[in-house]
């Protein structure tokens, strides 16, 4: 048996994105700034829609995630790569909620995994950490460029219908797209 992931909320954003402005544009051949705000919000809506493909966080942010406990000790954190847990509360059953001592869980050995050091069967718990990698230049450069693809289709066919994530795109994502839902 496992803990039971019931909710994953991205509570603080990324400050920054993957590709810049100026690599969106010279990829896709725009040599004008009128545009310049239409080409940002294309960067963080391709973020969005690679980090929902590969569940995974391409840059620092931070997540928090409920999970039901039963006598599992041992849970994935999804989205990450996982660089710190800032925050476990355990909840009980009329909501009273209690931190957890730093002492009590610990980052495991295998990626994206948290080890409790006690038992709380029957609790819910809520953890809140810090996910992603640390710099654009960290984030694989297939990931980039099928971010750049999705930038370039998205802005050629911006008056057409909803097309999502184009298939080279995700043959570059395939790779790194991790198991875990939501």
């Amino acid at each position: 048996m496992s803990a039971t992931l019931l909710s994953l909320r991205r509570v603080v954003a990324p400050a920054t994105e993957p590709v810049t402005l100026a690599e969106a544009k010279a990829f896709a051949r725009i040599d004008h700034d009128h545009e310049d705000a239409l080409v940002q919000n294309l960067i963080q809506t391709a973020r969005d829609m690679a980090e929902k493909t590969l569940r995974l966080s391409l840059l620092t942010q931070t997540h928090e995630a409920l999970f039901m406990l039963d006598w599992t000790q041992t849970m994935t954190l999804p989205h990450g790569p996982v660089q710190s847990i800032a925050l476990v509360e355990k909840i009980g059953v009329e909501d009273n909620t209690e931190i957890v001592n730093t002492g009590h869980y610990a980052l495991g050995a295998r990626p994206d995994t948290m080890h409790l050091l006690l038992t709380l069967a029957g609790y819910t718990l809520r953890v809140r950490y810090v996910a992603g990698y640390a710099t654009a230049a960290d984030v694989p450069m297939a990931i980039r460029h099928g971010m750049m693809l999705h930038v370039l289709q998205m802005y050629e066919q911006r008056a057409g219908a909803e097309r999502g994530v184009p298939t080279e795109a995700m043959a570059l994502y395939a790779p790194f797209k991790r198991g875990e839902r939501l």
